[in-house]
């Protein structure tokens, strides 16, 4: 058994540490009702719960942003004149914080289950990206993230140089070739690419192919939190990201990159301390043109699953 199976083993969930409070959106709620809860929580997704069935039906992400976002675009013209606006908060009236959670499922662990099961079903062929934690009555009192179970392995780094000093490009993770837009693209048209290639993020790179920039759902969630309108869309995608920034939100969309010849112990630290999702590969430190792409879910299939036979 490796070292880092062995250390989620020996930790319980109830033992891992809980947030003051677990922010639920309604069944109730409006898309962008839901959308706003996440933006003044800062949180990237949180539970809906049904009212008519009392169930919990799944996730809204901030990934279901721009589905939505693309969808009210493109349907704009459609609306009856009494909703016609040029705010993006116009409301879609077929498309419900229910509809758009059933994408994300409610794939749930419970309080007395171990830190290794919850990582495990992070692992999962589907997107899971976060478990709920519910306790005896059914109630969810925690989330458990692919952030927070790299966080955890950080945390514990002294601990796993058994699992982690190989370097990233001898252990064949991650994806190629990686999907990225020019600095030209119009940005309704990079979400567009986000929407139906179900990506959560794209690369920005310039004509010669060098990475220069990171577009995710967040800063489209700071697009709406600034209640932009329908035109900004149509700017070139880093005329977009700056606009942003002109218009002094608290943007952070790094690029954050290593080489293939930095270990698994150093992309683990980067993604705990930047809290990011992905981490793109060059072939070199002095080199900015990506080969590939890691993401949370590769390294946690690769610890857990690729990289040792679990007994």
């Amino acid at each position: 058994m490796s070292v880092v199976v062995d250390l989620l083993k020996n930790c319980q969930i109830s033992d891992f540490p809980t947030p003051p409070s677990i922010i639920t959106v309604s069944s109730k709620d409006t898309p962008v009702q839901g959308f706003e809860k996440l933006i003044k929580h800062h949180i990237l997704a949180a539970p809906v719960y049904d009212e008519a069935t009392k169930t919990y039906t799944g996730f809204l992400d901030i990934r279901d942003l721009v589905s939505y976002a693309v969808y009210s675009f493109e349907n704009h013209d459609k609306l009856d004149p009494y909703k016609k606006g040029k705010s993006i908060y116009t409301l879609v009236d077929d498309v419900t914080v229910t509809y758009l959670s059933r994408r994300n499922p409610f794939h749930a662990v419970k309080t007395t289950d171990t830190l290794l099961e919850a990582a495990l079903a992070l692992t999962k062929v589907g997107g899971l990206h976060r478990v709920p934690v519910i306790d005896a009555a059914g109630a969810v009192v925690n989330i458990i993230s692919q952030s927070s179970i790299i966080h955890f392995l950080q945390q514990h780094s002294h601990e796993l140089a058994e699992d982690t000093l190989k370097q990233v490009g001898t252990i064949g993770i991650g994806t190629a070739p990686v999907q990225t837009v020019l600095t030209s693209a119009l940005a309704i048209d990079v979400f567009r690419k986000m929407d139906n290639t179900k990506r959560t993020a794209v690369g920005i790179i310039d004509a010669n192919g060098d990475m220069i920039g990171n577009v995710s759902g967040k800063d489209l969630k700071l697009f709406i939190a600034n209640h932009q309108c329908y035109d900004l869309l149509n700017l070139p995608i880093m005329t977009f990201l700056n606009r942003l920034r002109d218009e002094s939100i608290d943007i952070s969309a790094p690029t954050f990159c290593i080489s293939l010849t930095d270990t698994l112990a150093t992309l683990i630290g980067k993604l705990a301390a930047t809290r990011v999702h992905r981490i793109y590969v060059t072939a070199t430190n002095n080199d900015f043109k990506p080969v590939k792409v890691i993401s949370l879910t590769d390294i946690l299939r690769y610890l857990l699953i690729a990289g040792h036979a679990l007994n």
